[in-house]
């Protein structure tokens, strides 16, 4: 893997697994739901989850981990594990994404951790192929303080103690940041989950994929 410097200092270490199934000949992916009480609560994703290093030797181990925790299959189903790429949030999150087949022929052998997933579901990877993401752009901008409950600014970077430049006493602009979306019709995909989809396409489509 490509050396991210600070990743393990400065990010929220997750990792996620795209499965595909094959039904009937056709190559699917399988979405979750997350339950409504989570974090992201009701958003769809892929199978995965933060990184446990006292108990994870490797972020693929992980993505397995988490993906048979929360779908209720043995780590023997989750074959042919290859890494995919690592994602680096805006937000403080790094995402370390696998591609892997699990081995089921039909939904009645998987069994969702209700607590963790609200529902299944697949799409065919030929729909995304003929379907590209909606794009649209976000505006990032950089606080160096917060307001505290008076409406007074708080600095989390002192920036007037240390001599920084005044033009960074206040918020400055990042520019913009892409944002995918794929509307299907179990729900809206959109955000790391969207992006990181558009990115298994093109590998799938280079033919790298085992």
């Amino acid at each position: 893997m490509d050396r991210i410097i600070g990743k393990r200092r400065k990010y929220l270490n997750t990792s996620v697994i795209i499965l595909v199934a094959d039904f009937n000949g056709d190559q699917e992916i399988i979405f979750e739901r997350r339950n409504h009480a989570i974090p992201q609560g009701d958003e769809i994703c892929f199978p995965g989850g933060r990184i446990d290093e006292s108990i994870d030797s490797t972020p693929e181990q992980a993505a397995i981990r988490e993906a048979c925790e929360e779908l209720g299959v043995s780590p023997d189903r989750i074959v042919a594990v290859q890494y995919l790429g690592t994602l680096i949030a805006t937000l403080g999150v790094a995402v370390d994404a696998f591609v892997g087949t699990i081995k089921i022929d039909s939904w009645d052998e998987i069994h969702p951790n209700a607590a963790e997933v609200e529902s299944i579901f697949s799409i065919p990877i030929a729909w995304f192929q003929t379907h590209d993401p909606e794009e649209y752009q976000v505006k990032l901008e950089v606080h160096p303080y917060e307001l505290d409950e008076n409406g007074h600014p708080r600095y989390l970077l002192p920036v007037g103690e240390l001599g920084i430049p005044e033009r960074y006493h206040q918020s400055w602009s990042g520019g913009t940041l892409p944002i995918y979306v794929y509307r299907t019709e179990h729900g809206l995909i959109w955000g790391i989950t969207a992006e990181i989809m558009r990115e298994f396409v093109q590998y799938f489509e280079s033919g790298q994929m085992k």
